[in-house]
């Protein structure tokens, strides 16, 4: 990962999860609620369903079967938050803020950037929801850069508010 994109990650994490003050993160401090974690996952229920934090193997299915024959795109991904927000509004679910909007796109990019920014099989996508890691080998052979991050964000971004069809 390249220092800016490293840099700037931390810039945005740290004062949503962290302590005032704090340099540092834990992982576990990722799952507060409307910090990184927010409602309309694609894997797991939203914060007013209870369980919000534990894959549910029927959203991870529907994930999958939003891809198609093909492995997750950006519009594929899209596909699914639309679906997803779809689902969570007829669950009375509150809309997320703008700033939880983003964040939740960019995991999408994120994802993309990390595990193939052409394309995710479904068995990487698969084995990154079930078992909560990389599918691939480490170290990464390309650069995660800041540019490519808001790339991929911005990919799944234009799939899902410009270009819907």
């Amino acid at each position: 990962m390249s220092h800016p994109l490293a840099t700037f990650l931390t810039s945005i994490i740290l004062p949503s999860v962290g302590k005032p003050g704090a340099t540092t993160f834990d992982l576990t401090d990722l799952r507060k609620h409307n910090a990184i974690e927010h409602d309309i996952s694609l894997t797991r229920h939203d914060f007013a369903q209870g369980d919000n934090y534990t894959l549910q193997p029927d959203m991870l299915q529907a994930l999958l079967k939003d891809t198609g024959d093909g492995p997750a795109t950006a519009k594929s991904f899209a596909k699914s938050r639309i679906r997803r927000t779809k689902e969570s509004q007829l669950a009375g679910v509150p809309k997320l803020s703008l700033n939880l909007i983003i964040v939740s796109i960019f995991n999408l990019g994120s994802a993309l950037l990390v595990l193939g920014p052409s394309g995710i099989s479904k068995e990487d996508l698969t084995i990154f929801f079930k078992e909560e890691r990389s599918p691939l080998d480490l170290p990464l052979k390309r650069h995660l850069t800041l540019f490519n991050y808001f790339w991929q964000g911005i990919r799944v971004g234009w799939h899902n508010y410009i270009h819907t069809g």
